[in-house]
């Protein structure tokens, strides 16, 4: 997939810069990544869409069948449930990254991403109870500029206890995202996010815009 398939956040600027997202023929494009992936020894195989949906994550799965492990982007989801995550992780799925994006009802509701608390912590627990170990990695935003900094700093400690308190410190982890605004150079206001995190040791796969390639690389 190039492009977001949710693309409806009201922050992001993603969906004006990457256009309508198109599906990928997998053989192709994730196919001939995971042959070259092989190749690496202890690899593991990040796939930087910005959002996958849970069936195309089944999908993913089918077609890379085990033969290395492998991470995705995703939002919360009721079909991520604990058979649909089952399937994930023996398919070779070692890592997953949710844009929960924040536990603030209001701040919810303004940036256009519903996911409930209760969502969050059914996820959590299904993760808990795999047979095999999956790494979460919380996508959380923060310093937008209608939130309370007492109570959104309450949220987000919340968030992060909820998570190592199911999880642990070794396979959960908040990725902090700060909110800004960004003038483009038509004079137009943009809203984009500052990444602080960074990660090692990880074959990336990139699309192509021009020709739908997968692009293999060490980040």
């Amino acid at each position: 997939m190039i492009g977001c398939a949710y693309g409806r956040c009201s922050y992001c600027t993603y969906p004006s810069i990457e256009g309508r997202p198109q599906k990928l023929d997998l053989v192709t494009s994730v196919g001939d990544v995971v042959d070259q992936a092989q190749r690496l020894p202890g690899s593991t195989l990040s796939l930087k869409d910005s959002l996958v949906t849970p069936n195309r994550l089944i999908e993913l799965g089918d077609c890379i069948q085990k033969r290395v492990k492998w991470s995705a982007c995703t939002k919360l989801s009721r079909r991520l449930d604990i058979s649909r995550l089952s399937q994930l992780n023996n398919s070779g799925l070692a890592t997953l990254e949710v844009g929960l994006e924040s536990l603030m009802p209001e701040t919810q509701h303004r940036i256009n991403k519903l996911q409930p608390q209760s969502l969050y912590e059914d996820f959590l627990a299904n993760v808990a109870d795999l047979p095999h170990e999956l790494s979460v990695v919380v996508n959380y935003m923060f310093d937008f500029p209608w939130e309370d900094p007492v109570a959104a700093q309450s949220k987000l400690n919340e968030a992060e206890t909820l998570l190592l308190g199911i999880l642990g410190k070794e396979r959960g982890m908040i990725e902090l995202n700060e909110f800004e605004l960004e003038r483009l150079s038509h004079g137009q206001i943009s809203r984009g996010i500052w990444n602080r995190s960074s990660k090692d040791n990880t074959v990336a796969m990139g699309v192509s815009p021009r020709n739908g390639k997968g692009l293999i690389g060490l980040m």
